[in-house]
């Protein structure tokens, strides 16, 4: 429920508003640990466990596939450089 919580949130962050980039960065960060937590680490693992919920692919995986991306890079990150 909480990865679908942190898609749904990440991908509603309107890029026109002040602070948008900011708020984005946290739902990618966000999103990225919890999917590595659980070993989502491919876009059809993810979309599996968000069809699971109410989810209208048609309508939402344009959007989410590019948050996805990015949370995926910033995955790629922190097993390069994990947290002290």
């Amino acid at each position: 429920m909480l990865l679908w919580a942190l898609m749904l949130g990440g991908i509603q962050v309107d890029d026109g508003v002040v602070g948008a980039e900011e708020e984005k960065a946290w739902f990618v960060e966000q999103f990225a640990e919890v999917s590595s937590s659980i070993s989502l680490l491919t876009w059809q693992q993810v979309e599996e466990c968000l069809s699971s919920f109410m989810w209208l692919d048609f309508v939402l995986n344009p959007a989410a596939v590019e948050l996805w991306v990015n949370a995926r890079m910033r995955i790629k990150e922190m097993e390069t450089y994990p947290k002290e």
